[in-house]
């Protein structure tokens, strides 16, 4: 299987530094700066932070090459680990996240495997797509969250991408809900609803409170 250089590099270049701490968190290098040999490619796709305590959100890291395809599907949430607030679970790796941290554990694919998963994105345009940002300006809270001036209040159905293909690197940031229902919008839409159906019901785990 060969893959061609890899999307166009993204007009506006997104630095998604929570896509960053979740990928440390996860021991998982720095796709902005990890290089891949000729035939391989790999896609990161995040949601958003959950506004709510304690809820996960899904993250999806996913390799291609040669006869070869690995997937692996986390679920991260933010923390303030100091006295009173939630600890995290005895399965998940925390990293310092702005004033907070943010917390990692793995999970399994709800439907389907990894082949499927890869064929589904690719069809999709998940690999294709340079921007499909509604005009805005990006606005960055205290707490990590994102929103857009002129456009979508709150970080509800954000879609944050980073792809490498060899040493290509391309990303995009988007809120899918308020795309345009046509062309790359509708794509950004179909690849949100399809990522975040991957990791299935996740259930409600008690609440440890930290002393």
């Amino acid at each position: 299987m060969r893959f061609g250089q890899g999307a166009p590099q993204s007009p506006q270049a997104y630095e998604d530094d929570l896509l960053a701490a979740i990928a440390t968190a996860a021991d998982i290098p720095d796709l902005k700066t990890a290089s891949w040999p000729v035939g391989y490619r790999e896609i990161r796709i995040r949601s958003e932070q959950s506004m709510v305590c304690c809820e996960s959100r899904p993250f999806l890291r996913l390799v291609q090459g040669p006869g070869d395809i690995r997937g692996s599907l986390w679920l991260f949430r933010t923390l303030l680990l100091r006295p009173g607030n939630p600890l995290p679970g005895e399965d998940e790796r925390c990293e310092p996240y702005r004033d907070q941290h943010v917390c990692v554990r793995q999970w399994t694919l709800a439907f389907g495997d990894w082949a499927s998963v890869a064929a589904r994105l690719d069809e999709s345009g998940a690999w294709a797509i340079a921007d499909p940002c509604p005009i805005g300006r990006v606005v960055r809270g205290n707490d990590g969250s994102i929103s857009f001036v002129g456009g979508i209040i709150g970080d509800a159905g954000l879609l944050s991408v980073q792809r490498r293909v060899a040493s290509t690197f391309s990303s995009f940031l988007c809120f899918a809900p308020g795309l345009p229902r046509e062309g790359d919008g509708s794509k950004a839409q179909a690849i949100y609803e399809y990522f975040v159906g991957l990791t299935g019901a996740v259930p409600s785990e008690p609440i440890r409170i930290a002393k």
